[in-house]
């Protein structure tokens, strides 16, 4: 039997079920019935939202079928840990997942590698960093830091003057977005003067803007909501001429564009943290920190407009707030998210004992496929709603004070910092009355009645094959 993590409940085509993650960060999804009782889900519901939630274009929602919305989970540490044999069920019979894996073309899931010729760098059991990145093509190009990345380029560490003498150039860009890209710069060099611009330079020197119907931008981005989207291999950015503002704009360019980047063959950089679990000769490649670097693209897209943080109505306002506590609690800066990325935020994480670091930030990324799936995204951030990103906050700020407790620290200190880190909120539904997380979180520390990763009510008849892990069994 495998442990699996419980990372949030959703609605899908009408029906229920609750996100899982195992220790190599693969997913699995149970099906929850009306009486509360789980089941395994069919092989085409496993596969749907496998597709959905793992695979390099990790969403593909189109329909309005299709569509994912949140279930509300009412209880602060409930069903959070399951102990089961993962299986699917075909036509009529349970079958393994593994074997059905096998028996059943699913090439779209799995990925093969071959990692004899190197060493490949483990950061968990069975999980490695990956080291080399495909394209659409089937081109192959090494995976790079940022400071690696540079290296690479003719033009390095470029001044501001030399970013926007180069946008001046471009026959693609309008005037209008020339002068909104310019303009936002000059906001970015007050905020971070020190700032590398190679990889913006480079991508700016290939960018092409193109104008693109929602219909076809969202059939090209495989994502259900998106408005525009910078496409790092081609250097496409896309946008809707008749709708799109400095905001959108400058997100796009100027915030993706500033580290993500594609040299055909050469070298791939992200601020991503993209990593396989390898089971025999299988593996399946996961990219951690999606919504990290949405959040970090939202906020420099909101310096570059001038607009103060939580007062544009953004589809990344709970990825802005997980990253402001992130950073916060951690001291990464918006120029190391940059210029180093994931990887170093998972390190200072480390640093300052938080010691899940990556499933939290897999928590923030299922919130943020699933928000983007969803019919509804203001629905979440009405005020007294029972909404699980407050959950993931609260857990986090406990996991930050757990060992600070527990090796002497003064409770009531503890208590109060984590209050304000969270209360320092950009946004009202994070602390709204007594909904709010901070007074949830202290409140459960302070009383030591809540663990940090608290174990699943048994809810399943006997017979179901699936078991609630024990306390001890930890």
């Amino acid at each position: 039997m495998e442990i699996y993590r419980v990372l949030l409940n959703i609605s899908y085509k009408g029906k229920k079920f609750k996100v899982l993650s195992n220790k190599y960060y693969q997913k699995y999804f149970l099906r929850i019935l009306d009486d509360g009782s789980l089941m395994y889900p069919t092989f085409d519901e496993f596969k749907e939202l496998y597709q959905i939630y793992t695979t390099k274009k990790y969403y593909d929602i189109k329909k309005d079928e299709d569509k994912i919305v949140y279930h509300k989970d009412k209880s602060f540490t409930k069903q959070r840990k399951l102990k089961l044999d993962p299986k699917v069920i075909i036509g009529n019979k349970l079958c393994s997942l593994s074997i059905a894996m096998c028996a059943v073309e699913a090439v779209m899931l799995i990925y093969s590698f071959n990692i004899s010729a190197s060493t490949p760098k483990q950061i968990s059991d069975g999980v490695y960093i990956l080291e080399e990145y495909t394209d659409e093509n089937g081109i192959t190009a090494p995976v790079c830091s940022f400071s690696e990345f540079v290296e690479k380029l003719d033009v390095k560490n470029p001044s501001y003057e030399q970013v926007k003498e180069l946008i001046k150039q471009k026959d693609n860009f309008t005037d209008q977005y020339k002068e909104w890209l310019i303009t936002g710069l000059d906001n970015i060099e007050k905020e971070l003067a020190d700032l590398d611009l190679s990889v913006l330079y480079y991508n700016i020197s290939r960018m092409n803007i193109i104008n693109q119907e929602y219909e076809e931008m969202r059939e090209n981005s495989m994502t259900n909501g998106t408005i525009a989207y910078f496409d790092p291999e081609t250097g496409i950015v896309a946008i809707n001429e008749d709708e799109v503002d400095c905001q959108t704009l400058c997100h796009e360019v100027l915030g993706h564009g500033i580290s993500e980047a594609y040299n055909e063959g050469k070298a791939y950089t992200s601020s991503k943290l993209t990593v396989y679990s390898k089971i025999e000769q299988y593996g399946v490649v996961y990219s951690y920190g999606m919504a990290i670097e949405e959040a970090k693209a939202e906020m420099i897209g909101e310096i570059a407009s001038g607009i103060p943080f939580g007062e544009y109505n953004s589809s990344y306002n709970q990825s802005m707030e997980f990253l402001r506590v992130c950073m916060e609690t951690t001291g990464v800066t918006l120029q190391d998210l940059i210029q180093k990325g994931v990887p170093y935020l998972i390190e200072k994480m480390k640093e300052n004992d938080i010691n899940y670091p990556i499933d939290h930030i897999e928590n923030m990324d299922a919130f943020f496929i699933t928000m983007l799936n969803s019919s509804d995204v203001l629905q979440v951030q009405l005020p007294g709603e029972e909404f699980n990103f407050k959950t993931a906050l609260g857990r986090y700020m406990l996991d930050y004070v757990d060992d600070k407790i527990t090796e002497g620290g003064d409770v009531e200190t503890l208590s109060q910092e984590a209050f304000d880190i969270v209360n320092d909120s950009y946004f009202e539904y994070v602390t709204d009355g007594e909904s709010s997380v901070s007074m949830a979180s202290v409140a459960a520390l302070a009383k030591n009645t809540i663990e940090l990763y608290d174990y699943a009510q048994s809810v399943l008849p006997s017979d179901s094959g699936v078991k609630v892990e024990d306390k001890d069994e930890r």
